[in-house]
């Protein structure tokens, strides 16, 4: 009963007009009774007085009314009834919260089960383990799943749309994910399309999955990447275009049968004894390059997976959204932040390639990596904020994360990025510090020196140590997003700079 008066009252308000509208409407009606004033008199037109004097005073105490009852039911009501979306998604947050604390918190003794199951698989007689040399093994596991770039993502979303028939079009159904208009629980069809089932509950969602945002023929790199050529297969290229999570990949064009080949199939290995699962999350982390995009990884990884695991990954492919997680608190944790014990050495010590790039921009909206909202209002201070705030966030980073050795490379999301930053180095580090280059994964890359607080004689005593600083990292633009112009606008200060040694620089030849 006390809903249906709420829903009667909010439909009553709604059909009110706002106060301005309301004060506009009682304007216009007494120049007509003041006019028939001066016509018959005053006292002729007291009734007439009268009553316009009730229907000012009644229209603007409703518009007062109507304006108070909105303020309660946006701000007051939501708060007092308990079955409101602002509690429903409270709820919603501490159900987030707890069934991430029970279920994705690392547990502290894993580290030494793992080191338990060393010693207790050397006894296990096995003709896989005890006939074939650990070398042979090892090309057997990687030829299985290695080298490859790998999707791992944790989520509080809603249900995959998983599918087993084989669709006409593959690129729709990337490891079962199919993006279409799905039924919702009241029978009617999802709109927009979605690769969500949309009307089941929202839970954590662990998957993983082979990424084929590149086709097979662009040239392998190490650690299974792919250089970003050539393009044209009608799926994004880069990490922060990926869609694979959404069921968009490239799979037509990689060999195998569907949808195994989209999987990474390494779990049944895994879990068949101790010696099989060491050797294979050594191939696995080792030999692979992780892609994470999804927030809660990129903040929360170390509770949730054990140093022994993240001493093992060796090439990670990050997107980071810094408007949800600022790279001050990339993966730190809850234990690291309740922590107060000084790291002693990087969370990744056995990363070998890094390469971090930045989710797309929102019209309008702050980009928290600079500070500054987007489209950018001036290069110069476009330019201050990446030299004083992005980049130097982003050295801390590294130094916590991962070694000094480590080949680091940071992609910028937009062309403006790297137009105000390449020459601008070359000018204050010289152009062969700088090293301007055509990229590996293509597009064009320079390098970026970390700056020295160190005196002559501190320099000396980190050599003599053996532990030295990190040197700088990688500042890269991806292929699609090279903007050198064209005609009399084409930029052949960067053309040469670059050694380019084409007519004009759009994309690379192969």
């Amino acid at each position: 009963m006390t809903g249906s008066c709420l829903a009667a009252m909010r439909e009553f308000i709604s059909s009110t007009p706002s106060f301005k509208v309301t004060l506009r409407d009682v304007a216009d009606i007494w120049p007509e009774i003041w006019s028939e004033c001066r016509r018959i008199g005053i006292v002729r037109c007291l009734p007439e007085l009268v009553l316009g004097l009730f229907v000012t005073i009644g229209m603007v105490l409703l518009a007062l009314f109507a304006h108070v009852w909105k303020l309660i039911d946006h701000r007051i009501l939501p708060i007092i009834d308990p079955w409101s979306l602002y509690h429903e998604e409270r709820r919603e947050y501490r159900r987030r919260d707890k069934e991430f604390t029970r279920r994705f918190l690392a547990h502290p003794d894993a580290v030494a089960i793992s080191s338990r199951s060393r010693r207790i698989s050397a006894t296990r007689s096995d003709l896989f383990f005890d006939r074939l040399p650990a070398e042979i093994r090892r090309l057997i596991l990687i030829e299985a799943f290695g080298h490859r770039t790998l999707h791992m993502s944790l989520e509080f979303q809603h249900p995959f749309h998983l599918v087993d028939a084989k669709s006409d079009d593959l690129s729709n159904t990337h490891a079962g994910i199919e993006y279409s208009a799905v039924a919702t629980a009241d029978g009617s069809m999802t709109d927009p399309p979605s690769h969500l089932l949309t009307g089941e509950p929202r839970q954590w969602t662990w998957f993983g999955c082979v990424c084929h945002r590149i086709p097979p023929t662009c040239s392998a790199l190490s650690y299974g990447r792919r250089r970003s050529w050539p393009i044209g297969h009608g799926i994004a290229s880069e990490p922060n275009g990926d869609c694979c999570l959404e069921g968009a990949g490239t799979c037509n064009e990689w060999p195998g049968e569907w949808p195994g080949k989209c999987k990474i199939g390494a779990l049944g290995w895994l879990l068949s004894c101790r010696q099989a699962y060491i050797e294979g999350m050594d191939v696995l982390y080792r030999t692979n390059t992780i892609h994470i995009s999804s927030t809660p990884l990129l903040h929360y990884l170390p509770d949730i997976m054990t140093h022994t695991v993240l001493s093992h990954i060796t090439s990670l492919e990050l997107v980071w959204n810094a408007n949800e997680v600022p790279l001050a608190l990339g993966f730190t944790g809850q234990a690291a932040s309740k922590s107060h014990k000084p790291q002693t050495k990087p969370l990744f010590s056995s990363m070998q390639v890094l390469r971090i790039t930045f989710a797309s921009f929102t019209w309008g909206k702050l980009d928290a990596a600079t500070g500054l909202n987007w489209p950018y209002r001036s290069k110069d201070v476009l330019a201050s904020q990446l030299q004083t705030r992005l980049f130097p966030d982003i050295d801390a980073l590294l130094d916590r994360i991962v070694p000094p050795s480590t080949d680091v490379t940071i992609s910028c999301p937009k062309w403006i990025w790297y137009e105000v930053t390449d020459l601008a180095l070359v000018e204050k580090q010289g152009k062969e510090a700088t090293k301007p280059q055509r990229a590996d994964i293509e597009g064009l890359k320079c390098w970026r020196e970390t700056p020295s607080m160190l005196t002559a004689a501190d320099k000396e005593l980190e050599e003599a140590s053996g532990s030295p600083s990190r040197a700088g990292f990688w500042i890269h633009i991806p292929v699609e997003d090279v903007n050198l112009g064209t005609g009399r606008n084409y930029d052949w200060k960067r053309d040469r700079l670059y050694g380019l040694e084409q007519v004009r620089f759009r994309y690379p030849v192969t």
